[in-house]
């Protein structure tokens, strides 16, 4: 049985007729899901089943710069997803010829059904999770991203290159869309969630736009919520990125993209460890996150807890 994605624009492309075997990729997707754990940092990517008579499908791969540059040809789109950075290797006509007639005998295009469905997800999702970041101490950086249609997910990650400006190999993985925040919050640095409570303060007052409501400490010689907040985005950092959650609404129109900004305090001050932080006109929210907490904010803003 085919799944049939209809013609139709999505942020702002327009998405190819393409034949996905439906039974196979919602297999795939459970499997993955209920067999493995996370991308990143110490996930298992294994992608075994037992059973007798069963037909092995793949649901991880890991590519080269130049090997996933020959494979996304196959979607017809110019630009990689982002925040994928990919620098080719070859600098001269020839190299590049002898490149591609290496890797297209290991990746003809086309020539695998369980790449071409979700190469397509990736391509024209209805959701997509961004993750950026950077180290403050060293070249490294974070690049990963979530995508689906319907109930099927795909997550790409891309280490880290030899330098800041571009990437290395990169892993696409497989699993069920309700299960993209937990592989998203994976691909981050391992960091605790941090030491400080939870702080609410009003965005105005945060940004100093406004006075603070008092000019007095309180009774227990706390500051007000905003000056503790701005102590906090003042400290010393070991890394720092935000996210970006993009859905598709009724009649395929894009929704006003969400953000998250995400810091990881730097270890040896009192409130060391990661914070998410949630900015509106009226409210900035601070809020301590460890990678539970990660994976249960990306749920709430894609509506995946609603699913």
């Amino acid at each position: 049985m085919y799944w049939v994605l209809r013609r139709r624009t999505i942020f702002g492309r327009s998405l190819r007729r393409v034949r996905v075997e439906r039974g196979r990729l919602d297999d795939v997707a459970a499997q993955r899901s209920s067999r493995s754990g996370p991308v990143g940092f110490g996930g298992n990517d294994s992608s075994s089943k037992a059973g007798p008579a069963v037909v092995e499908t793949q649901t991880v791969w890991t590519f080269t710069p130049d090997e996933f540059a020959w494979v996304w040809t196959e979607t017809g789109l110019d630009e990689y997803p982002e925040p994928l950075s990919i620098i080719e290797s070859t600098t001269t006509q020839d190299e590049y010829a002898q490149l591609v007639a290496e890797i297209s005998a290991r990746y003809p295009r086309g020539g695998d059904p369980d790449l071409t469905g979700p190469l397509q997800v990736l391509a024209h999702p209805d959701l997509r999770i961004i993750c950026r970041g950077r180290s403050h101490n060293s070249h490294k950086r974070v690049r990963s991203l979530g995508a689906a249609v319907g109930e099927l997910g795909v997550i790409l990650f891309q280490k880290s290159g030899t330098t800041a400006d571009f990437g290395g190999d990169i892993k696409l993985v497989v699993t069920r869309r309700s299960q993209l925040p937990r592989h998203i919050a994976a691909t981050m640095p391992p960091a605790s969630g941090g030491a400080a409570e939870r702080m609410l303060g009003y965005t105005p007052r945060v940004r100093g736009d406004e006075p603070p409501s008092s000019w007095h400490r309180a009774p227990d010689g706390e500051h007000a919520v905003e000056e503790r907040i701005r102590s906090l985005l003042r400290l010393r950092r070991n890394a720092e990125g935000h996210f970006r959650i993009e859905r598709v609404g009724v009649g395929g129109r894009p929704r006003p993209p969400l953000y998250l900004s995400w810091i990881d305090v730097q270890t040896g001050q009192p409130e060391a460890g990661r914070y998410i932080i949630s900015v509106t006109d009226n409210d900035t929210t601070v809020m301590p996150a460890s990678a539970d907490v990660v994976a249960r904010e990306l749920s709430h803003r894609a509506a995946l807890d609603h699913a």
